[in-house]
């Protein structure tokens, strides 16, 4: 009698993000002109240091599912991973 076949893995959206070169180029020219253009449109209503801060919190956020896989891998903090 023979085994049957393990499903396939389901589908990692992220790991699929990091194999489409022109998307991510795409999207980074859109983010960088919509940074522009809502720099321009909030100079003088919302602070300098606090739209900054936003702009570095927004950044951490959208390459935190990046950089995950590698964070909880390496790190030492228990030695074994985040995951237990």
């Amino acid at each position: 009698m023979t085994t049957p076949a393990p499903p396939p893995p389901a589908p990692d959206p992220v790991r699929w993000l990091n194999n489409q070169p022109y998307l991510l180029l795409s999207l980074t020219a859109l983010f960088w002109a919509g940074n522009i253009v809502l720099g321009r449109y909030v100079a003088g209503h919302v602070p300098p240091m606090t739209l900054s801060c936003v702009r570095w919190i927004g950044a951490f956020f959208m390459l935190l599912p990046f950089a995950w896989p590698h964070l909880a891998r390496d790190c030492r903090c228990c030695g074994r991973g985040f995951r237990s």
